[in-house]
């Protein structure tokens, strides 16, 4: 047995086995504010079930932030298969959505590594023909696919997240999802439809169709205009789609301003590991509009520069970790707890740090470790938390 086959074994029993020797462990997770939000608390899910099962509106009463879709599919699972098996059929499905990130992640850093050695090897044969030398050789291994498997899988962030039922796992799924279609299968309308449901689970990803395209465009999955135009389209036309599909479920509009109006306008505030900052805007409450627009503009306003400086051009460039960074930025915005977001969590400060191992390459060009800033902002997170409350 490989040490691949071990690291996804054991993943995979943890994350089974867990919630159902200990059912409690999913409530008590679903209750830590660092971990769980009511954008993406299982609770609220099972809420939601009690809801279809008694005909009332999903959106009715300000308790359910769920899209429609994903409510009525997991409802699928509690509703047709004994109550008995429901915790295990959930912890089956979330491990199963994590051992195909696992997967992916896999396939990207072999892809990562690949590519980033060609390219080496190009700039290098160009460089020893116009000065009439040669390059010394450098190793574009990576990092074994056990330990990519291992920093995901085990990172404890992410297992608690995942046995706490957290809807953010399906966001990450579709976001990972997109780039490996693109990358991996060239296929740029793949790619944006998976966008586009990442954007219809959690609004933030909406901001990552340009580092996505602009990755397209470096690796010429697509003449530039069909790229560009049709892929803008269907990503458009995608989220309009699901929209639509979910207004036919609820014969209401009104999931928009639940799902997507509480997380942009900041209308309900609950204990959570920024509370400190909205006792201050709670003492200056005229000034909230302008904390709305500011915020909400800081979170988006960098993608763009950083998919233009990282855009692969004479040779230079690496729009894939433009991609990361993005989400790293969109990630970062969020944990952050006095910014405009209503919801931060630890989740986001590890997402990032799972993409380590295939960057491995670039570690020595970091004037500031990226993934050391993070893990100190999500350590200070449960202080800043009690000294919000206090």
């Amino acid at each position: 047995m490989s040490r691949l086959q071990v690291a996804l074994g054991l993943g995979a029993l943890l994350r089974v086995a867990l919630p159902v020797c200990i059912p409690s462990i999913t409530e008590s997770l679903s209750n830590t504010v660092e971990i769980s939000t009511p954008i993406t608390s299982f609770k609220a899910i099972k809420e939601a079930f009690y809801y279809l099962d008694h005909g009332i509106d999903l959106y009715d009463g300000g308790i359910v932030h769920h899209p429609p879709l994903l409510v009525v599919l997991l409802s699928l699972v509690n509703d047709y298969v004994p109550s008995a098996l429901t915790q295990l059929a959930f912890s089956v499905i979330y491990t199963a959505i994590d051992l195909w990130i696992t997967n992916r992640l896999i396939l990207l850093n072999r892809w990562y590594n690949a590519r980033e050695k060609e390219n080496y090897e190009k700039k290098s044969k160009d460089k020893s023909k116009l000065k009439d030398e040669t390059t010394l050789d450098r190793s574009f291994d990576g990092v074994a696919d056990y330990m990519i498997a291992s920093v995901f899988l085990f990172n404890p962030l992410l297992l608690l997240t995942t046995l706490s039922f957290s809807t953010i796992n399906f966001t990450f799924l579709f976001v990972i999802e997109a780039v490996s279609q693109i990358t991996l299968n060239r296929n740029y309308a793949r790619a944006v439809i998976a966008l586009a449901l990442a954007t219809y689970l959690s609004w933030s990803p909406v901001f990552l169709i340009v580092p996505l395209l602009a990755l397209g465009h470096s690796e010429n999955v697509a003449p530039l205009a069909e790229l560009y135009a049709q892929g803008s389209g269907i990503f458009i036309t995608s989220c309009g789609l699901l929209l639509l599909t979910s207004f036919a479920l609820t014969a209401s509009f009104g999931f928009v301003e639940q799902c997507y109006g509480t997380i942009i306008f900041f209308s309900k505030i609950v204990p959570n590991v920024g509370l400190w900052w909205y006792i201050f805007t709670e003492m200056f409450n005229f000034f909230t509009p302008f904390y709305l627009g500011v915020f909400n503009l800081y979170s988006a306003i960098f993608i763009v520069p950083i998919s233009v400086r990282f855009f692969r051009r004479g040779g230079s460039g690496d729009p894939f970790l433009a991609y990361w960074l993005s989400y790293l930025w969109l990630s970062f915005t969020k944990i952050l707890p006095w910014n405009r977001r209503p919801w931060p969590y630890v989740i986001h400060s590890s997402h990032f740090l799972q993409h380590s191992p295939s960057s491995s390459q670039i570690f020595g060009c970091y004037r500031l470790d990226i993934d050391c800033v993070s893990r100190i902002i999500t350590y200070l997170l449960p202080l800043s938390d009690s000294v919000g409350k206090w």
